[in-house]
């Protein structure tokens, strides 16, 4: 007979409190760090899509200005949110197409880019709403853009604090509209020789 070798019983280890606290010490200190740069992280990129959808809406219209070839309205119509719409400034026009008993080309809710961004008018005296008219060229003609590098929009989010030009962490936004009906988006944060700056 051979002799029957039993197998050592290995007892399951499972973690200790005193490693369990360990670990829910670093936990806390890596969620202390983390947690605020991540919620200003999520509020600049709010920023970044309320200004996007101003820009891309304000570019449609300006495009349905020049299929049509005649004037197309842009609304911003939930000042401070970020609200739009793209309407003709008649029923009467050629500018709708189909239901000819509306206006309305296209419109954008504010939920679509972020609650949490204010958007102010400066540098320019402009209707309530804000009604911005492009014509068959896809020239401004409504209102007097301030000119240079001056913005007509610019975006923050309070709940991110102050913007970055103003020593805070927000990477606020301006929205730059000229004459010819260019349309961007900068930051007044950046030095010159960055694309993407307001200068």
């Amino acid at each position: 007979m051979y002799p029957v070798h039993k197998k050592a019983a290995h007892p399951f280890r499972g973690f200790t409190v005193t490693e369990l606290m360990i670990s829910l010490s670093i936990l806390a200190i890596l969620l202390s760090v983390g947690v605020p740069s991540f919620s200003v992280w999520l509020q600049n990129r709010q920023i970044q899509s309320v200004a996007g959808s101003i820009v891309d809406g304000m570019h449609l219209a300006r495009s349905k200005a020049i299929e049509r070839n005649t004037s197309v309205n842009f609304v911003l119509t939930a000042l401070p949110g970020s609200a739009w719409t793209i309407k003709c400034p008649s029923t009467t026009n050629n500018c709708s197409t189909g239901d000819t008993s509306t206006s309305y080309i296209e419109k954008s809710p504010t939920s679509e880019g972020g609650s949490n961004v204010v958007v102010t008018t400066v540098n320019a005296t402009l209707s309530n709403p804000p009604t911005f008219t492009f014509n068959g060229l896809g020239q401004l003609t409504s209102p007097t853009p301030p000119g240079g590098n001056l913005p007509i929009f610019t975006l923050t989010a309070p709940k991110a604090g102050s913007c970055v030009a103003s020593g805070g962490s927000a990477r606020c936004l301006n929205i730059i509209v000229t004459a010819s009906g260019k349309v961007r988006a900068c930051d007044p944060s950046l030095p010159s020789s960055n694309l993407k700056a307001c200068t």
